[in-house]
């Protein structure tokens, strides 16, 4: 089993091509469909069966949609963080803070200027940087380059004795990742240093990782799936749950997130 294989990335076809996309490990195109709909990732194409890879048979495997990864990622992260108080409901920062009426007779901004429209605004941008990092670059990593593919490995990578360990030090890995950004950034911004370093950041951050694992491995190694359980749970926390204002927010707001005296 290859621990580190940058073949899940591309093909590693025995015909002579330079850098084929591997879009079956990518999207999963297998027959069972889409792997962000899929109930079941199906079976091993025989074409695609090699020397290395000597799986003739049809084998049946057992699928976890990202929709009941997300479940579970919310039914343990939404108590604990609320009872914590580490995710506290806020509104979302305003994508451009607008200036306020230089009277008091002077109306407030109205339409797409709006501070509600600004919310929304703000709401949606910081979505999209998060679909982009963490969701796929952290994914394309952790899971997709560090994680047996049962395209390539094989349908045996379920029975292997070493697969729950390679899943278990890459859960390390990933929130040993956030303790280090935490030591590194925080040098220069201690509210990232903070958040990073918080027990209860560390213990959400091991939960999403769980379920980002799942995802990937019970949809027979689809990214994407991977990703939306990643990508959901971060931008909502980011806009909704103080996620932006304990990272970017004013200095001392965390603290007032906390329910401390600043």
């Amino acid at each position: 089993m290859t621990i580190f294989n940058p073949s899940i990335l591309w093909d590693r076809n025995p015909e002579p091509q330079l850098f084929s996309v591997n879009t079956g490990a990518l999207f999963n195109t297998s027959p069972a469909g889409p792997c962000l709909l899929m109930t079941n990732p199906g079976t091993l194409d025989p074409e695609r069966t090699t020397n290395e890879n000597p799986a003739h048979q049809t084998v049946e495997l057992t699928s976890v949609p990202p929709g009941g990864a997300l479940v579970v990622v919310g039914a343990i992260s939404l108590p604990f963080g609320l009872r914590s108080r580490f995710l506290v409901p806020s509104a979302p920062q305003a994508f451009y803070a607008p200036q306020p009426p230089r009277s008091a007779e002077a109306a407030p901004a109205r339409g797409w200027r709006s501070e509600s429209w600004m919310r929304i605004m703000g709401a949606g941008v910081i979505s999209i940087k998060a679909f982009f990092l963490p969701g796929i670059v952290e994914e394309a990593f952790w899971r997709a380059a560090l994680l047996p593919h049962p395209g390539v490995d094989g349908v045996f990578i379920y029975q292997d004795p070493a697969t729950p360990w390679i899943c278990l030090a890459g859960l390390v890995g990933f929130v040993g990742m956030h303790v280090v950004n935490g030591v590194l950034v925080g040098r220069w911004d201690p509210r990232i240093k903070k958040t990073f370093l918080d027990p209860r950041f560390l213990i959400l951050a091991a939960v999403l990782g769980v379920g980002c694992t799942g995802a990937y491995i019970g949809t027979g190694g689809c990214l994407w799936s991977a990703v939306l359980v990643h990508w959901i749970p971060v931008a909502v926390w980011l806009s909704v749950l103080g996620g932006e204002r304990r990272l970017r927010g004013r200095e001392g707001e965390e603290s007032l997130l906390d329910g401390e005296e600043e």
